[in-house]
């Protein structure tokens, strides 16, 4: 860009091609998805940037109309956790979103796009919906770059903590709103939020050094290479970052750890305040043995260093290592100490935690090269899916409102109809008993009291 020759280790992400032969009259040709410039950082022409892939793709501000789905899907997803009760008071979702989180940052990893059929896009839909992501490629409007797309990153997890927020609120003035009981779900949507704003920042902070001869280093944004670090738009992103980590993402991953040891010692001067977030603790400590209640903030703490490893750097080999040692260290951890009340929730987490291992595992000899390998990695997911919609599906059934609920839609639509359908046709006047003396006297007659 400068007209200087800049080197780097590796290309970010998969924004460049496996091709070797490279013309030095047009670098784009190393870039994927349509994209170019430095490190292929940003889209070519008039192309924008694309939600849920690293794709370039010819958008229209038509598509800012799915601010109307988007706005519903918070609705939904708030009105879904209450109806199933699906919340962290459970620990179901403790490992399940742990899950989700680290397969949807290392997904390129997994299930390269190059090999990416549609039933993997299928599949990876739900993960992506506990990541609080679209799920599907689709634009945002004409123009968007990957400044204004981290942006919006920020806007879906604020917009669901807001809309509990406003039911809290509400719930004091309303008995009917008080009674849903939000605390869990805030705490749910806290989680899912936390897991959302962390990668997010992250990414923000990342950074990418290119090695100029005869130069000092430059550093530049890992996301746009067209970007330098901490300067322009960038410089704007970082604070607002910066701003959430201190005000959210550090006080919320201390509380979770360290609040055990402040409640027990809430009768010191200067600790009274932790009282106020007992109910809301609480959620988070309800699937835990008493003197484990600590554990709750262990996976949020274990997010912070994979997600740093995996924007941070350079080496596939390394990332997929750090998964396979931490996980196996947790599940050992997990096991030995017993720190869930209920043993189904303890293997649920268990057997997820090993799927992803195993992916890992797998992941390091490439297993897409080979069609016994790329169907294991397939059956893994898939399981993995299967498991957590038995799990939705097992909180759908113990509620016993919403059970109640089918059932009186399943009479009134089903055993009606069929009720309906044997009733006798209706009949009047004279004419009408004359027919119904008949039908008694010969046709209702039982064929045995004949003989």
């Amino acid at each position: 860009q400068d007209h200087l020759l800049g080197v780097v280790a590796q290309c970010p992400f998969d924004y460049c091609s496996d091709n070797k032969s490279i013309s030095i009259y047009d670098y784009d040709s190393q870039c994927n998805y349509n994209r170019s410039k430095v490190l292929c950082g940003q889209c070519k022409g008039n192309l924008s940037m694309v939600f849920g892939t690293s794709q370039c793709a010819k958008c229209s501000n038509y598509y800012l109309f799915l601010v109307v789905p988007f706005v519903i899907m918070g609705v939904v997803l708030v009105a879904l956790l209450f109806m199933l009760n699906l919340t962290v008071i459970s620990g179901m979702l403790n490992g399940t979103i742990f899950y989700a989180n680290i397969f949807r940052i290392n997904d390129s990893i997994f299930i390269p796009a190059i090999h990416s059929t549609r039933y993997m896009q299928l599949i990876t839909i739900p993960i992506a919906w506990l990541n609080l992501d679209f799920g599907i490629e689709t634009c945002g409007y004409n123009g968007m770059d990957s400044i204004a797309k981290t942006w919006l990153q920020f806007v879906f997890p604020i917009y669901i903590l807001s809309l509990v927020s406003l039911m809290i609120l509400v719930g004091r003035y309303f008995s009917i709103v008080a009674r849903l009981k939000a605390a869990p779900v805030f705490a749910t949507l806290i989680l899912l939020s936390y897991s959302k704003l962390v990668r997010t920042i992250i990414t923000i902070f990342s950074y990418f050094p290119i090695n100029v001869p005869n130069s000092s280093v430059s550093y530049i944004w890992i996301y746009d290479g067209n970007v330098r670090l901490f300067e322009g738009a960038h410089l704007a992103l970082f604070i607002f970052g910066l701003f959430v980590t201190i005000i959210f993402i550090i006080p919320y991953t201390f509380l979770l750890l360290l609040a055990p040891l402040l409640q027990s010692r809430s009768h010191w001067y200067g600790c009274q305040w932790i009282n106020k977030f007992k109910p809301f603790l609480d959620c988070y400590y309800a699937p835990f043995k008493d003197r484990y209640r600590f554990w709750s903030g262990i996976l949020p703490i274990i997010r912070i260093p994979l997600y740093l490893v995996f924007m941070l750097s350079e080496n596939t080999t390394l990332k997929l290592w750090v998964i396979i040692i931490v996980t196996h260290f947790y599940v050992i951890a997990q096991i030995i100490l017993s720190v869930y009340k209920n043993w189904l929730v303890s293997l649920l987490e268990v057997f997820l935690l090993m799927n992803l291992s195993t992916i890992s595992i797998l992941a390091l000899n490439n297993p897409f090269s080979n069609v016994i390998g790329q169907d294991i990695v397939i059956t893994l997911v898939s399981l993995s899916l299967f498991v957590i919609l038995g799990m939705i599906g097992y909180r759908a059934i113990k509620n016993k409102y919403l059970m109640r609920c089918v059932m009186h839609v399943f009479r009134k639509c089903v055993i009606q109809s069929t009720s309906d359908e044997e009733k006798p046709l209706p009949v009047s006047g004279a004419s009408g008993v004359k027919q119904l003396q008949d039908l008694s006297e010969n046709d209702v007659r039982e064929p045995l009291l004949e003989y």
